[in-house]
C-alpha cells in the first residue's frame, strides 16, 4: 500500500495534479481576480504554456511566460520565469507585474510568496474538458475580451457538437487509460483531463466502477482492470517516456491481458503526449476529435 501511494504521490506531482484531489487546491482554485476595471491589468505574468495559450488566443499582452515547449511562438522571445514547478519568483518580481496567473495544482507553490510581495494572483483549474471552457470566459471577462472568448467558446462548442454526434458508434463501449511512469500503472478517472474526454463521448470509462475517491488518477489492481474487460485500452506513458513506453509493452504482452474484447480486438493504442496532453488547454475541441477518431479508426498514419 505505502508503494502505491508514494507511486501516486510522485505521477500527480510529475503531471502538476497534485493539489486536485486535495483542499488545498480547491482553495486556491477560488483565489480569483474579478475587477470592474478589467483591462487595469497591464504586466501579466503566466506560469505554464497552456495558460500563455489562452492570453494570446484571447489578444492579452504579456510580460513574462514559463520555459515550456507548448509557449505559443510568438511569444518564445518574452522573458521567462523557469519551468512550470521551479518558477523562479525572483524573476517574476523583477518584471514589475500586476497580475500572476498560475495553475490550480501549483498554486502552493507561488501564491503565499508573491501575496507577500503584493502581486495579485489568480488560478485557473484545467483538469477538465468544460473547465477550459470556464477559464477562457473567465480570462475574457476579466481583461475586457468577452466577445472573443465567447466566438472561441462557440467554436470550441460547435466542434464538440460534431465530435460527439460522430462517435454514437462507441457509446456504451468500455475504455481505461493506462498512466505509467515505467514501473507501476495508474487508471485515469473522470476526474482527469483525459477522462473528462471519455465521458463527453459517452463511452465508459471503467475506472470510475474503480475509483470512488475524487481523484484524476489513481493506483489499481491490473486484475481488476482485466476483470472489466475493456473494449479499449489506452496507455500513456509519462516520466521517462522511453522506459515508460517499453513497461506498457511488457504489460500488454502478458498473458493475462490476452482475454480482453481489446486485446483480442487489437484495440491497445499509445497515446502521444503532444496530441492527447494531461491537462486541458485551448485545442481542447481537437484533442476530443482526435479520440474519437482514434477510437473509431485506430491510429492514423
Amino acid at each position: 500500500m505505502r508503494k502505491w501511494l508514494s507511486l501516486l504521490g510522485i505521477a500527480l506531482t510529475a503531471v502538476s495534479l497534485a493539489a486536485c484531489g486535495t483542499h488545498q487546491a480547491a482553495k486556491s482554485a477560488n483565489v480569483s481576480v474579478e475587477s470592474s476595471q478589467p483591462t487595469k491589468y497591464r504586466r501579466v505574468v503566466v506560469s505554464t504554456g497552456t495558460i500563455a495559450q489562452y492570453l494570446s488566443a484571447l489578444h492579452v499582452p504579456m510580460v513574462g511566460v514559463p520555459q515550456e515547449d507548448n509557449v505559443p511562438a510568438s511569444l518564445k522571445k518574452l522573458p521567462t520565469i523557469g519551468q512550470p514547478r521551479h518558477v523562479n519568483l525572483e524573476k517574476i518580481v523583477s518584471l514589475h507585474l500586476d497580475l500572476f496567473i498560475g495553475d490550480a495544482a501549483m498554486a502552493n507553490m507561488t501564491q503565499q510568496a508573491l501575496a507577500k510581495q503584493k502581486i495579485k494572483t489568480t488560478y485557473l483549474d484545467n483538469m477538465g474538458y468544460d473547465k477550459v471552457m470556464t477559464n477562457i470566459e473567465r480570462l475574457g471577462k476579466m481583461f475586457g475580451r468577452q466577445a472573443r472568448a465567447q466566438a472561441i467558446v462557440k467554436r470550441m462548442r460547435q466542434n464538440e457538437g460534431k465530435a460527439v454526434a460522430g462517435a454514437a458508434k462507441l457509446k456504451g463501449k468500455k475504455v481505461v487509460i493506462l498512466f505509467g511512469t515505467g514501473e507501476n500503472f495508474m487508471v485515469a478517472t473522470k476526474n482527469s483531463y483525459l477522462g473528462s474526454l471519455l465521458g463527453k463521448l459517452g463511452v465508459h470509462n471503467i475506472a470510475d466502477d474503480l475509483v470512488h475517491a475524487p481523484t484524476p488518477y489513481m493506483p489499481i489492481s491490473m486484475e481488476s482492470v482485466v476483470a472489466k474487460n475493456p473494449d479499449y485500452i489506452l496507455t500513456l506513458a509519462h516520466g521517462n517516456k522511453q522506459a515508460a513506453t517499453a513497461a506498457f509493452k511488457q504489460e500488454m504482452a502478458k498473458p493475462i491481458w490476452q482475454t480482453t474484447a481489446a486485446r483480442q480486438q487489437n484495440h491497445v493504442y499509445a497515446l502521444a503526449g503532444q496530441t492527447f496532453p494531461v491537462t486541458g488547454n485551448i485545442h481542447a475541441d481537437t484533442t476530443l476529435t482526435n479520440l474519437k477518431d482514434l477510437l473509431l479508426y485506430g491510429p492514423q498514419q
